[in-house]
């Protein structure tokens, strides 16, 4: 009999904006992956700019016995903090 394994996390995190850039709180970690599909994205930004976004890649593994390969796929969602008026 054959049986599939399946693993997901997030794996992989990019920000627009420097971590810790000017005016914007003096503050690092803007993008944390805080469990294997949760992660925490810092709202406040600096002034200029059209706002802060943030791209989190989701893998998603399936190990498939009888090929005896995992088959893997990924995702990519964007989240944006919109410029404050």
């Amino acid at each position: 009999s054959s049986s599939t394994r399946i693993s997901s996390r997030a794996a992989k995190r990019l920000s627009w904006q420097p971590d810790d850039g000017k005016r914007d709180g003096k503050t690092k970690g803007d993008i944390v992956i805080t469990g294997l599909l949760t992660a925490e994205v810092r709202a406040e930004r600096a002034g200029g700019g059209p706002g802060r976004k943030y791209a989190i890649t989701v893998e998603c593994a399936a190990w498939d016995d009888v090929e005896q390969i995992w088959q893997i796929e990924t995702a990519t969602g964007i989240v944006t903090v919109p410029l404050e008026e």
